[in-house]
C-alpha cells in the first residue's frame, strides 16, 4: 500500500505555500520497536550491571508477536561468566565483579521477531566500570 500526505502552509494574510507531497509505502515486514530502559553510564565493579528492555511487536493487523532477545558484549564477557548470563531474555544481568575495571563496555541488544530474521533491529548502550570505594573496617 502506498499513501501520499500532502502539505500546504498558509500565513495570515492568505497567502499558501505550494503544495508538498510526500509517499510513504507500508512494509509487508514488521519490525518490534525496542529500547534499553535503564541504560547506565557508569558501574562500580562490586555492584552488578542490569539492564532491561522494553518492546513492543503490534503489526499493522493489532496482533501482538513474540519477540526474539540476543545481547552482546564488546569486549566479550570472559567464558566463565558468560555460561552464568542469560543473554536471550529481555534483561540483561552480569554478575559482580565480572567486569574489568576501567573498560567501557558496548552493550548491544539485537531483537526480532520470532520466525522473521529480516525483522532484526538493535539498540546499543555502553558501561564504564569503575573501581569500587575501598572500605576501611
Amino acid at each position: 500500500f502506498n499513501y501520499t500526505f500532502q502539505l500546504v502552509a498558509k500565513n495570515f494574510l492568505g497567502s499558501s505555500s505550494p503544495p508538498i507531497s510526500r509517499t510513504v509505502t507500508k512494509s509487508p515486514d514488521a519490525k518490534p520497536l525496542i529500547s534499553i530502559i535503564n541504560p547506565s553510564e557508569t558501574s562500580k565493579r562490586s555492584q552488578p550491571v542490569q539492564l532491561q528492555s522494553k518492546s513492543s511487536s503490534v503489526g499493522c493487523d493489532g496482533v501482538s508477536r513474540p519477540v526474539q532477545y540476543e545481547w552482546t558484549t564488546q569486549p566479550p564477557l570472559p567464558s566463565g561468566v558468560l555460561t552464568s548470563v542469560d543473554t536471550r531474555s529481555p534483561s540483561l544481568l552480569i554478575p559482580t565483579y565480572s567486569l574489568a575495571i576501567g573498560v567501557v563496555y558496548n552493550i548491544t541488544l539485537k531483537a526480532m521477531i520470532v520466525g522473521q530474521p529480516q525483522s532484526v533491529v538493535v539498540e546499543v548502550t555502553s558501561v564504564l566500570v569503575e573501581p569500587s570505594p575501598v572500605i576501611v573496617r
